[in-house]
């Protein structure tokens, strides 16, 4: 498996977590932190060779795109997730 690291600036957020296809799209299973109060909010995943498509949730209701990502598809809700290849 590979370390992944996953950021997101949201200064206006009590919690965020990241979901996708490593975890069924569960939107608390992999919460970030913000250890420092600055409002970016950070977390490390070990994940194993393979695709992955995600997106941050925000306050466990809004579902926000990666906007460090470079790679996109769309999903079946009018949204954008991420796509995250692990070789």
């Amino acid at each position: 498996s590979v370390a992944v690291r996953f950021v997101l600036p949201a200064q206006d957020a009590a919690r965020v977590a990241v979901a996708g296809d490593f975890n069924r799209w569960h939107g608390d299973a992999a919460p970030l932190r913000d250890d420092d109060g600055d409002g970016v909010f950070v977390g490390t995943l070990r994940l194993p060779p393979g695709t992955y498509a995600y997106m941050f949730v925000v306050d466990g209701e809004r579902w926000v795109k990666d906007p460090y990502a470079t790679n996109f598809r769309e999903d079946d809700f009018g949204n954008q997730n991420a796509v995250l290849r692990i070789d």
